[in-house]
């Protein structure tokens, strides 16, 4: 009986993350997205064949990093972007809090959680 309790506990428990994340909708990523920190300001559009576009610009220097790497699926966006100039390079996991919010978790060389909020 305790291993039933806990089979079930753990079915509904990956059911309620599985259907709690939000699908990304790529049209309404469009636009400037603000972080609750100082760091890289966010830009999303589509380029003339209707692919998404992402840019990252330093919230302390204000200038735009390199992207190395963008990647974006039904649950999640990564983005590795690298400081020019200088040796400084992070992958930025986003998902989808609501249709105005990102979630961000930051590795490299910064560590953390940011969270954006789309302005424009």
């Amino acid at each position: 009986m305790k291993n039933i309790f806990i089979v079930l506990v753990f079915v509904l428990g990956i059911s309620t993350i599985t259907f709690g994340q939000q699908s990304i909708n790529t049209d309404e990523l469009i636009g400037y997205w603000r972080p609750d920190q100082t760091a890289g300001q966010l830009f999303f559009w589509k380029d003339v064949n209707g692919e998404l576009q992402v840019q990252e610009i330093s919230g302390t220097i204000g200038e735009p990093f390199i992207l190395r790497d963008f990647r974006i699926n039904e649950e999640s966006i990564y983005v590795k972007i690298t400081l020019p100039n200088a040796n400084y390079t992070t992958k930025n996991y986003f998902t989808l809090i609501d249709n105005k919010t990102l979630k961000c978790e930051v590795t490299g060389d910064w560590t953390g959680t940011l969270i954006y909020s789309k302005i424009k």
